[in-house]
């Protein structure tokens, strides 16, 4: 990098501007300064990248598990149907199923997206 390449003047007693230390080449320390803060600006671009595919990523797997429970809850519907026999028998079994839709449905709401 170019402030690693600056090649520094000593103190000259005989010049009545300076106040001790080293100094550079203003032109030199210009470029130096200039390609650190491009470099400064790369990196958060490259931050700002990452952290929008981490949400992308969070939203697509809100949205496949979201899926996931609605396609359960359908599966179950239709299991709770087939086990029912009819007005008057004991439909426990499809009890339980109708329990598992109703929580199935309740876990698909809570990955609903808002937009």
């Amino acid at each position: 990098m170019k402030c690693d390449e600056l090649k520094d003047y000593d103190y000259d007693p005989d010049f009545p501007f300076q106040s001790g230390g080293r100094f550079y080449d203003a032109d030199e320390a210009d470029a130096a300064i200039a390609e650190l803060k491009a470099e400064i600006t790369r990196k958060e671009g490259v931050g700002k990248r990452w952290f929008e595919q981490c949400m992308e990523a969070r939203a697509e797997n809100v949205r496949t598990k979201r899926a996931l429970y609605k396609a359960c809850a359908n599966w179950a519907d239709v299991v709770a149907f087939e086990k029912t026999e009819g007005i008057g028998y004991d439909n426990s079994v499809a009890e339980r199923w109708r329990k598992m839709e109703s929580k199935c449905i309740k876990k698909a709401k809570e990955y609903k997206l808002t937009k």
